[in-house]
């Protein structure tokens, strides 16, 4: 699985949510970007939220989105793995980022 060619943006992924005044008027941006191979340098945008969206609606977009490479990453180490219990335990703390649900059952 290590091998394998990435045809997605590599990771890590992250979201941020900021307010910008220009010339008084309140703009939300947001988005989800990744800094391949935690390359700060590097910073590479995946997406940016409507307008319309609520901050709390938009929050947990982000939160799916930029977990997609791990939760990916997990599947395929569950599905193509001889071991998958090594893989369960982690997969578990991604879903609970993904969710925003931190407090999930272990």
């Amino acid at each position: 699985m290590t091998n394998k060619k990435l045809s997605h943006t590599p990771g890590p992924w992250d979201w941020y949510w900021k307010v910008r005044r220009d010339d008084g008027v309140i703009e939300a941006d947001c988005g989800v970007v990744a800094s391949p191979y935690n390359d700060m340098r590097n910073i590479r945008s995946i997406c940016r939220a409507p307008r319309y969206e609520t901050k709390e609606q938009w929050e947990a977009n982000a939160r799916l989105i930029s977990a997609a490479p791990k939760l990916l990453f997990i599947l395929e180490n569950i599905v193509f793995s001889q071991d998958t219990k090594i893989y369960l335990q982690e997969g578990k703390q991604i879903i609970a980022e993904a969710t925003g649900n931190t407090n999930k059952r272990k």
